[in-house]
């Protein structure tokens, strides 16, 4: 069964779906047998994509309603998320291993019965649904319960299963989210949400430092994520930057070339540009964040290719260690240079009343976030749909139209040039911050997941 995510919402989520039934595939193959043979098994990839896509549809609306889930707390959402439902599901992934041994303290997780056959789909629904209820409480009641009526609903298109399937599948479910949720408690960012702007925290002052920006002047975000425990211990060692070039208010210089060049992208907007750099902005609260884009473009990937349980969980499951570490990987630079904004540097050298296209948001320069989140999303990708892989991203269709890409690659260089046609970062940050985001993805990539 194919959803189309150009016009996915939640009352399709939650009632459409049903209609045509997550359960769908289990029907089926009940209906083929003469009588259930116990010891058969059944793969992950003889299911749909149906449950993970409807929870990811919601989970998206959850976090940009839900205060608090700024950029780097949704890229940790995700990760646990898209750990959660690849967990729950991989023991029916033909050659398929668990992240266990081989994420950061990740050292066990509920196992299933061995000769037991399990409903994968029924596995998904309980993990999906008991760790993005953990992972955000303060969502509100309203899309909370919206949460449990998606969970209800797959729940009741499974009356076919056998009961002791069915138990034995629901409790897996549930004990993997348990315990992906627990693992999440260890990593220095629980409930995040609730901190996003520490107060003990004290900008380093000089020259070429960060300084608060306006129109808001807000204090730093998250200056500490940089500590956060990644998913892969390396991303942190090796997706280290370059140091940013040396600060500088000498004409000719190359900080003062890459200002001017920023700035000048702003005064020569044109109509390209300018909907290039709103279509990618992805402020939190008025969306569902850049982490948030590019999840939504793997939904529609998963949407529009119909690939089965199994895919969408390594696809989610391999994006969400990339975003979770990316970000991490991102913070950490951006709290050991704590380079100033372009807005500071042109007001104080050109133009006092220079403005952004789009906001400048309340952190370092370098590295770009937007551009490290690209390169991690671009590398899991292609490894999964390929270096050739063309599609259009309908992320913002209602409000700035679609944009078409030949390749993932395209599509995450444009993401990163957007933000000094917005002119909110200089072009180092832009480069060096995709060029980090593909170590972390490389790393990913590596890792034995089948």
């Amino acid at each position: 069964m194919k959803i189309s995510l150009k016009q996915l919402s939640l009352a399709t989520a939650v009632s459409a779906v049903m209609l045509t039934v997550g359960c769908a595939k289990e029907a089926d193959f009940l209906q083929d047998q003469t009588g259930l043979d116990l010891e058969a098994k059944v793969s992950t990839s003889d299911f749909d994509a149906t449950v993970p896509q409807a929870y990811m549809d919601h989970m998206l609306t959850m976090v940009k309603a839900t205060p608090g889930w700024t950029p780097p707390v949704a890229a940790r959402g995700f990760g646990y998320t898209g750990l959660a439902l690849y967990e729950s599901v991989v023991p029916g992934i033909s050659g398929g291993n668990s992240m266990v041994g081989q994420l950061n303290e990740l050292t066990s997780l509920p196992e299933i019965e061995a000769d037991e056959k399990y409903q994968w789909e029924i596995c998904a629904n309980e993990a999906l649904y008991g760790i993005i209820s953990s992972l955000m409480p303060t969502a509100s009641a309203d899309n909370l319960a919206i949460l449990a009526s998606i969970h209800d609903d797959f729940d009741a298109g499974f009356a076919s299963v056998p009961a002791d399937i069915y138990e034995r599948s629901v409790a897996f479910g549930q004990a993997i989210a348990e315990a992906i949720y627990d693992y999440s408690t260890t990593d220095g960012g629980h409930e995040c949400y609730l901190y996003n702007f520490p107060a003990d925290y004290v900008p380093p002052v000089g020259d070429g430092m960060w300084i608060p920006t306006p129109p808001g002047y807000s204090a730093a975000l998250q200056p500490y994520w940089g500590d956060v425990r990644p998913f892969i211990a390396a991303d942190v060692v090796e997706a280290i930057a370059v140091p940013p070039y040396a600060y500088s208010e000498t004409a000719g210089s190359t900080m003062y070339n890459q200002a001017l060049e920023t700035f000048n992208y702003v005064a020569d907007a044109t109509d390209e540009t300018t909907d290039i750099a709103l279509f990618w902005a992805d402020d939190p609260g008025a969306t569902f964040t850049p982490p948030g884009h590019a999840w939504h473009i793997a939904m529609q990937v998963i949407s529009d290719e119909d690939v089965s349980l199994a895919q969408a969980a390594l696809t989610y499951g391999k994006l969400g260690v990339a975003l979770n570490d990316a970000f991490i990987t991102c913070w950490k630079n951006k709290y050991i240079y704590n380079l100033i904004r372009p807005i500071s540097y042109i007001q104080e050298m050109w133009d006092p009343s220079f403005a952004t296209i789009v906001g400048t948001p309340p952190f370092p320069e370098y590295t770009s976030g937007h551009s490290t989140n690209m390169g991690a999303w671009k590398k899991v990708m292609e490894d999964i749909y390929g270096k050739s892989y063309a599609f259009t991203d309908h992320t913002h269709e209602a409000v700035y139209g679609t944009r078409s890409f030949a390749n993932f690659n395209e599509a995450a260089y444009e993401a990163a040039i957007s933000r000094m046609y917005g002119g909110i970062h200089y072009k180092q940050a832009c480069y060096q911050g995709v060029k980090m985001g593909e170590i972390v993805g490389e790393n990913v990539n590596d890792l034995n997941w089948y």
